[in-house]
């Protein structure tokens, strides 16, 4: 996922079944009755035709989702319990980004191990937050590096996501439908 601006991202590639042709998977959660997970599913990358490449919702339909991004988990202690459950009835928002950055020269996950770990504690947070308010939860392992540093970064990366996996699976016994990864941005 590649984000634009604030209110627009385009798919670079999403791997959610082994085959397009496959029939999108059933929902692995229950989502809160009435919300956007609920009205979707777990969202697929299917091509469309008009549109090519778009992201659709479990029965093969287009949608766009509205949301807004953390921006940076350290400097968010702002988006305490209610914040995501607001933003989801407030302001409509279908999906939230969860922003992990990574370098600790960007103050990012890791500079330390005092810093991994409030950070990772907002970061289960955010992401129990998106799944009660019964929106998306875009995981970003946010890089600033360029592609050479990017691979000095990747037993991280697997190390993070692992973690992110178990949490949901000690948490909620599966990867609720809610759950999107970005495994890098930039």
């Amino acid at each position: 996922i590649t984000f634009i601006n604030s209110n627009c991202f385009n798919l670079d590639a999403i791997y959610l079944t082994p085959d397009s042709n496959d029939p999108p998977p059933a929902p692995t959660t229950v989502p809160v009755s009435g919300s956007i997970v609920n009205q979707y599913g777990p969202l697929q990358v299917a091509y469309t035709g008009e549109y090519g490449n778009t992201l659709c919702d479990q029965n093969g339909y287009s949608v766009q989702l509205r949301g807004f991004s953390l921006h940076h988990t350290r400097y968010h202690w702002l988006a305490e319990k209610q914040t995501i459950q607001n933003m989801a009835n407030e302001f409509n928002v279908d999906v939230v980004r969860v922003t992990q950055y990574v370098e600790a020269n960007m103050k990012g996950y890791l500079e330390s191990a005092n810093v991994e770990a409030v950070m990772w504690e907002r970061t289960k947070q955010y992401i129990r937050d998106a799944i009660d308010a019964g929106i998306y939860a875009i995981v970003d392992w946010h890089i600033h590096a360029d592609q050479n540093e990017m691979a000095t970064l990747l037993s991280e990366a697997q190390d993070f996501f692992t973690d992110v996996g178990d949490f949901l699976i000690d948490e909620y016994g599966h990867i609720p439908a809610n759950i999107m990864y970005e495994p890098t941005n930039e």
